[in-house]
């Protein structure tokens, strides 16, 4: 096996092993001892974990039973994606959450790459492109959400104006981030904008989350799906 495909096969098995691994680790302090933003969607919206873990396991088998040569491009993007979300889960499940924005951040870059490379050369596998684009969608979501968990940690006041703005300018910036990664509507892009549209959707519609943060939250996902819309 290459050292490309061992990275791939290692990182995904990471990736989809560590939500459990990590748990272990942590002594049941699990992911919801961390600290807490009003941008999260309700609980029942992490269930999308679930078709991108499938996803990825399939992806990844498939690559190795039979290689493509268009799977080259986006081989390292996807391992350095599923490695990131591992460390982050790690981190997440024992308590170092200040470094957990670093590591999403670092896994929905490279969800990105993975994506533009799909629109640059071809569309390759759709479980390829499902795959990042779900990754992308959620995790760039995911990582508005730390960095706007741990701006309010560090804030003395934690449930003023300034942390509501906090929350809003962290999820306005990843919106028009997906929007500029996403304006030619490459391989991956619905999926991208499925996943997003999802968690901002949520959190709009919990009612214990603050009034401005589900108006933004509702027009970021009206305008997802409409910016989707009119490329097609």
């Amino acid at each position: 096996m290459r050292l490309a495909d061992a990275a791939l096969a290692g990182s995904c098995a990471a990736f989809v092993l560590m939500p459990t691994v990590g748990q272990r680790l942590s002594e049941g302090e699990g992911y919801g001892e961390g600290p807490r933003s009003p941008l999260q969607p309700p609980g029942f919206a992490f269930g999308i974990w679930f078709p991108i873990f499938a996803l990825a396991a399939t992806d990844t088998v498939a690559r190795l039973r039979d290689p493509r040569p268009d799977d080259e491009a986006t081989r390292w993007p996807l391992a350095s994606a599923y490695a990131g979300n591992a460390v982050w889960a790690l981190l997440a499940q024992t308590g170092r959450h200040r470094v957990t924005p670093v590591a999403l951040t670092a896994a929905a870059t490279s969800a990105a790459v993975a994506v533009r490379r799909l629109a640059g050369g071809g569309a390759g596998r759709g479980t390829t492109s499902r795959t990042a684009g779900l990754l992308l969608g959620w995790t760039t979501l995911a990582s508005a959400i730390n960095v706007s968990a741990e701006a309010r940690r560090d804030s003395a006041h934690e449930d003023g104006t300034r942390a509501t703005a906090l929350d809003v300018a962290s999820l306005t910036t990843a919106g028009a981030a997906l929007g500029a990664l996403l304006r030619d509507q490459p391989p991956g892009g619905a999926a991208a904008t499925t996943a997003a549209t999802w968690g901002v959707a949520t959190t709009a519609l919990t009612p214990s989350r603050p009034r401005l943060v589900r108006v933004v939250a509702g027009a970021l996902g009206a305008t997802l799906v409409g910016l989707a819309a009119r490329r097609r």
